[in-house]
């Protein structure tokens, strides 16, 4: 009876070990996702055209691997769809503005997107409209307005 209850304390303080270096992973797992979203944000690195996953990790000082997990775990999207999400959240700002002329073709360039089409489908798929349906229907509510 004493080698089940000696056998039972091992396996609690195995789980206690295992629970806290848990906690630990999950705390970095928070912190690399916090700096990440600051990087996002704040520092707009969603703009950049080519973006990379090895580029981003390298910012946050961790592997494209651990990067892509965390994004996974805390977004469930992929990579490019989290960095995408910024990218289209910001053209959305851009073209709700009143009386802004900037062509696509310059929002495309200036949030990082690799070509018009990946943008207009994107585009297409967040809002229902493509982006000069988008511009035009604030346009068309302005003058109702």
């Amino acid at each position: 009876e004493s080698e089940t209850v000696a056998q039972t304390q091992t396996q609690e303080e195995t789980d206690l070990s295992n629970n806290s270096r848990s906690s630990i992973a999950d705390k970095k797992m928070e912190e690399l996702f916090s700096a990440l979203e600051k990087l996002m944000r704040e520092e707009h690195i969603y703009r950049e055209k080519n973006l990379t996953r090895d580029k981003v990790a390298s910012l946050l000082s961790t592997n494209r691997t651990y990067l892509t997990n965390i994004i996974n775990k805390y977004t469930d999207m992929s990579f490019l769809a989290y960095i995408n999400t910024f990218r289209i959240e910001e053209a959305i700002k851009i073209l709700s503005e009143k009386d802004n002329d900037i062509p696509m073709k310059a929002i495309v360039d200036d949030l990082g997107f690799g070509s018009i089409s990946t943008f207009y489908r994107l585009f297409s798929a967040a809002t229902g409209f493509s982006p000069s349906q988008f511009r035009a229907s604030l346009s068309q509510e302005d003058k109702i307005a």
